[in-house]
């Protein structure tokens, strides 16, 4: 389980105490009402226009939206080797969200962040968090109050995020953003969306642009090859790709959701290209939580040979990894699972 950085906590919580509860009730009950008859298509900052609102939003979004990049960044390190970025350019950045994550997993060797963000709400409210920041890289990011797609690729950098960005435009502009994120990209693309079937399907859609492009695929695909879930091999469609983070919700957002857990599950689709020749991939990752019954473990499994269903039974020699394994984990070769 992760949780927001305290100092932004206890930024945005000063805020909230400062705002009329009512009127903080009121754009959260808005935000979240548009949110509801879009359908999910679109993220809720979508819906932002003012200082307010953006706020409204960093109560009772934030969270989520931390540990959604949080937890699609942290599959990063574990299969791009010795590389590290030094700079990051966060495309639609929102409140500074993904900076807050980056800045994190790669502490000491994350120096400089560049953030564009198109609306003026949200941009200035990024800057007052960022104030707090323990992290001179996020204190010190430099915002650019702009669309995404305005961005011209004039310099590269280590790594590239686009979080709930793309599902926004029509596919024809989400595809020119994309190829003009990748070319603003000396090392690590990362693509992130809602663990919903329209985010998986943004996502997917990313994914096959940036094979054609020449990416290496590093995570969550154990292959660069097509999806083997739009086959539909062994499950009804529609199913999708997705993750869940557990994460700490904070006092402010409980007290504004009514919230009884003091955790939630954020779900995510995302993608994760490199430049680079990673480290060898592994040989599959698990889909699903895995199904455990009576003396044996069931696991969904994705794999270069397609998408693979996997009994291990209490006699197999892989019956102690198969009964530690979690949703989202790689199991590196086939041996592993005996």
């Amino acid at each position: 389980m992760i949780e927001l950085p305290p100092e932004l906590v206890s930024a945005v919580d000063g805020r909230l105490r400062a705002m009329d509860p009512r009127r903080l009730a009121r754009h959260a009950e808005d935000l979240s009402r548009r949110y509801r008859a879009d359908g999910g298509e679109k993220r809720p900052a979508a819906f932002v226009r003012d200082a307010e609102q953006a706020l409204a939003y960093a109560a009772w979004i934030l969270p989520a939206t931390h540990a959604q990049a949080w937890g699609a960044l942290s599959y990063v390190p574990k299969r791009a080797g010795e590389w590290k970025p030094r700079t990051l350019l966060d495309l639609g950045s929102g409140p500074g969200t993904v900076a807050w994550a980056a800045a994190d997993i790669w502490e000491g060797s994350l120096e400089r962040a560049v953030l564009v963000e198109k609306e003026p709400a949200f941009a200035s409210l990024g800057r007052e968090l960022a104030k707090s920041s323990r992290s001179a890289v996020v204190r010190e990011a430099t915002w650019e109050t702009r669309d995404a797609r305005a961005h011209a690729g004039r310099e590269r950098f280590d790594l590239v995020t686009l979080a709930h960005v793309l599902s926004e435009m029509p596919s024809g502009e989400a595809g020119l953003v994309l190829r003009s994120a990748w070319e603003s990209c000396d090392g690590v693309l990362v693509v992130v969306e809602p663990g919903t079937p329209s985010g998986f399907a943004v996502v997917e859609t990313a994914r096959t642009q940036l094979v054609a492009l020449g990416a290496r695929i590093l995570a969550p695909c154990p292959h660069g090859r097509d999806c083997p879930l739009h086959g539909g091999e062994l499950l009804e469609p529609p199913d999708w790709c997705h993750f869940a983070q557990r994460t700490q919700r904070p006092e402010f957002q409980r007290r504004l959701k009514h919230a009884s857990l003091p955790w939630e599950d954020a779900k995510f689709s995302f993608v994760a290209a490199a430049r680079f020749e990673s480290a060898a991939p592994p040989w599959s990752r698990v889909l699903r939580h895995p199904t455990k019954g009576h003396g044996h473990v069931e696991l969904d499994l994705c794999s270069a040979e397609g998408r693979l269903l996997r009994k291990v039974a209490h006699s197999h020699a892989g019956w102690k990894l198969a009964r530690k394994l979690e949703w989202g984990e790689a199991v590196e070769k086939p041996e592993d699972l005996g």
